[in-house]
């Protein structure tokens, strides 16, 4: 049986990225179907196909926990913790976990001392998780790019693309704090604006979760290839 390759997986997840994008483009007014491609809503399309991407992060981490050798026992139970957390944000975007943890914090006074801080209204609140969850998002993010590094120094092209995912993760969740600070100002120019945010922050998070993907397989590939010979 051929085995799929990362080029191969790397051009399908791109593709089906760029689907998604132009297909929101088609339908963001359209009465029936705009709700299915809506890349600012929840429970739709993108959203399912988002899950998705995490979920296959997350086998292809489970992969390297399988390639790597039983010996690097530090690295093969950190693929597994990177697993389990891609497994989580697969289930955090059907779920609305973070969601639902942003609103018990908003609900309380930490909540108005935040929206006078950042001058947003208490409808923008579920896009504030970014500021809330910031330390320990940090800490996963550095945590994850060290580990990357220890483990792709022999695959340079590897480690900058998993740079490039680690940083595009960053970039979307910026977006959203700016995208609540656009939403204060209900008038056309700003709904533009938070269109236009919308679409290159889901886009950037499509972009993301397609290189952890490729970056996980692509990485137990090489070293299968290399045990091999």
């Amino acid at each position: 049986m051929k085995i799929i390759s990362p080029k191969q997986i790397l051009i399908a997840l791109l593709a089906t990225d760029g689907a998604l994008g132009l297909l929101y483009l088609y339908f963001r007014d359209h009465p029936e179907w705009g709700s299915l491609f809506n890349l600012a809503a929840e429970n739709n399309l993108p959203t399912w196909y988002s899950s998705f991407q995490f979920f296959l992060a997350g086998l292809s981490a489970f992969y390297c926990l399988v390639v790597v050798k039983p010996a690097q026992s530090a690295s093969y139970w950190i693929w597994g913790a990177v697993g389990v957390l891609m497994l989580f944000l697969s289930l955090d975007e059907t779920m609305e976990i973070h969601e639902a943890l942003i609103d018990n914090v908003m609900s309380g006074p930490a909540g108005e001392n935040l929206r006078a801080f950042f001058g947003v209204t208490q409808e923008t609140d579920s896009l504030l998780w970014t500021v809330v969850f910031a330390p320990p998002m940090i800490l996963v993010g550095v945590g994850l790019m060290l580990f990357y590094y220890s483990s792709f120094k022999n695959f340079p092209q590897v480690f900058a693309w998993s740079l490039v995912a680690l940083c595009s993760l960053t970039l979307a969740a910026g977006l959203e704090l700016v995208e609540a600070k656009i939403l204060t100002d209900a008038n056309e120019s700003a709904m533009n604006q938070y269109f236009l945010l919308t679409l290159i922050e889901e886009m950037v998070e499509f972009l993301a979760a397609t290189l952890l993907v490729w970056v996980h397989y692509s990485y137990a590939w090489n070293l299968r290839k290399n045990n091999s010979t």
